[in-house]
C-alpha cells in the first residue's frame, strides 16, 4: 500500500500520471492525497470520523464572541470584536498559529521573552495567547477542523500507522510544524518515504534548502537513516524548449533555442 501527497492542486496530474505509467490498476495499491485530506483518510481507518465540525461562519460566531468576553483584557486587540473583517483576520492568525503547533503557553512565554525588545509586539503575543486559550476552550461538543492534524498526530502516536508501506511527498517546498511532525510518523514505521526537494546552489532555492535540512534533522533524531537520491536529468519536461527554458531561466547570455 501506498500514499502519495502531493499539493491539491497538482493532485489530478498525479492522478492521471500514475494511470498513464501504472495503469488504472494503480488504485488498487496507490492513494494520492494531501495533508488536509490526509485525517480523514486515516480516520477512517483508525476512528474518528464521525466527530462533529463546526463550519467557517460558526467559527467566525465563536471568535466574535471571544473576543467580546476579553475585550477588556486585551490591548493590541482591544474591541476588535465590532468588526467583522477583525475577526477574520485574527482567526487566520490563530489558524496559522495553530499550523506551527504553537500553543497559548509558547505565545505567553515569547511574550515574555520580547518584552523589553519589541513591546508592541510582546503585548499582541500576549493577546494572541489569551485569545487562543479561550478559543481553543470553546471547542468542547464541536472540533475545529483546523486541529484535524494535530488530532491525527496525537491518534496516531505509538501505532506505526504507516507500517509496511511507502510513502511518497512531493511538490512542496515547505512543510508546517504539523505536516512535519506527520512527516516524523511516517519515517518512524513507513517500509520507505521519499520526499523530493528541488535543489540548487541559487540563492532562490534557500527556502528548498532549508527545508530539506530541516527534514534531515528530524530523520536523524529518530535514527533514521536518509539516503539521497540526485535527479541530474530533467524528466519533468518532455519538450526540448521547456528543458532549454529550465536550464537558462536566468542566464541572460544563453544562446536562443532553435
Amino acid at each position: 500500500r501506498s500514499f502519495v501527497i502531493v499539493p491539491e492542486q497538482q493532485s489530478v496530474e498525479m492522478e492521471q500520471q500514475l494511470s498513464t505509467n501504472v495503469g488504472d490498476v494503480y488504485n488498487m495499491c496507490c492513494e494520492v492525497l494531501n495533508f488536509d485530506r490526509l485525517p480523514e483518510r486515516i480516520f477512517r481507518d483508525v476512528g474518528g470520523v464521525k466527530e462533529k465540525y463546526i463550519d467557517s461562519a460558526g467559527k467566525d460566531i465563536i471568535l466574535g464572541g471571544v473576543l467580546a468576553e476579553l475585550s477588556e483584557s486585551l490591548e493590541q486587540y482591544k474591541n476588535t470584536y465590532r468588526s467583522a473583517e477583525h475577526i477574520k483576520k485574527i482567526l487566520s492568525e490563530l489558524e496559522q498559529l495553530k499550523r506551527y503547533r504553537m500553543t497559548p503557553e509558547s505565545l505567553t512565554e515569547l511574550s515574555k521573552k520580547l518584552a523589553l525588545s519589541d513591546a508592541k509586539l510582546s503585548k499582541k503575543l500576549s493577546d494572541l495567547s489569551l485569545i487562543l486559550a479561550s478559543y481553543n476552550s470553546k471547542f468542547a461538543e464541536s472540533l475545529d477542523p483546523s486541529d484535524s492534524m494535530e488530532r491525527l498526530i496525537e491518534k496516531i502516536d505509538g501505532m506505526d500507522y504507516f507500517d509496511g508501506m511507502n510513502v511518497y511527498i512531493d511538490g512542496y517546498y515547505s512543510y508546517t510544524g504539523k505536516e512535519m511532525a506527520l512527516i516524523g510518523e511516517g519515517l518512524k514505521s513507513a517500509k520507505d518515504v521519499f520526499i523530493t526537494f528541488c535543489l540548487d546552489d541559487d540563492e532562490m532555492f534557500s527556502e528548498n534548502v532549508r527545508t530539506y535540512k530541516a527534514v534531515t534533522r528530524l530523520a536523524s533524531s529518530l535514527h533514521v537513516k536518509t539516503r539521497d537520491i540526485v535527479l541530474t536529468t530533467n524528466v519533468r519536461h518532455k519538450t526540448n524548449q521547456l528543458r532549454h527554458l529550465e536550464a537558462n531561466m536566468w542566464n541572460y547570455g544563453a544562446k536562443r533555442i532553435p
